[in-house]
């Protein structure tokens, strides 16, 4: 990082461009120097810290930034948007889960209706009906519970219902998919 001592401003690096001097960048450092350039030192910051202004030290002939100490109020509303931010996130990614798992369901039912894992609509119309809690749960960002009852209906295999997951390949794995997408996710992202 530089900054100008005399007009106060900073950036990533010498401008390219500046006070009418086209190709600035490319000229020799003795003129960036004359005209007030100096390297901006940035300190490693903490969680409860943030860049403050910068000032010029004439001894070391640098800039250095100030730290400036989050209050415990601002503290805290940091803390509070970075909960919200992560339970938000969550929750987007339980409705993408849903989506992709209705997706690999259209697709094997339109596209690959004859494969070894092609699907009939009544055939997806259980799913859904199987995948329904889950989704709920997905919905609203709790993977913890959607993996229960993802686990719960690869246990039950359906036999409760109407049917059963065992009805055909396709329909067992695609609740098998749906089973490890949301223990992956369960496992190794979701932290609540």
């Amino acid at each position: 990082m530089v900054a100008n001592i005399h007009t106060k401003e900073s950036g990533n690096s010498i401008p390219k461009n500046w006070r009418g001097k086209f190709g600035y960048d490319t000229r020799k450092s003795e003129e960036h120097y004359a005209d007030g350039w100096r390297e901006l030192v940035i300190p490693v910051l903490t969680e409860e810290q943030r860049l403050g202004d910068w000032s010029f030290d004439k001894n070391s002939d640098k800039c250095f930034y100030d730290i400036v100490n989050y209050s415990d109020d601002e503290i805290s509303e940091n803390q509070e948007n970075e909960a919200r931010e992560k339970v938000e996130k969550y929750r987007e990614d339980g409705i993408t889960q849903i989506f992709k798992t209705r997706s690999k369901m259209w697709r094997r039912v339109h596209k690959f209706p004859e494969g070894v894992n092609g699907l009939s609509k009544p055939q997806v119309a259980k799913l859904e009906r199987w995948f329904e809690p889950c989704y709920l749960s997905l919905l609203v960002g709790n993977w913890r519970q959607a993996n229960n009852y993802i686990d719960g209906i690869i246990e039950d295999r359906g036999e409760t219902g109407n049917g059963t997951l065992n009805e055909t390949a396709g329909m067992f794995n695609t609740a098998e998919w749906l089973q490890t997408q949301i223990s992956n996710y369960f496992g190794n992202i979701y932290d609540l």
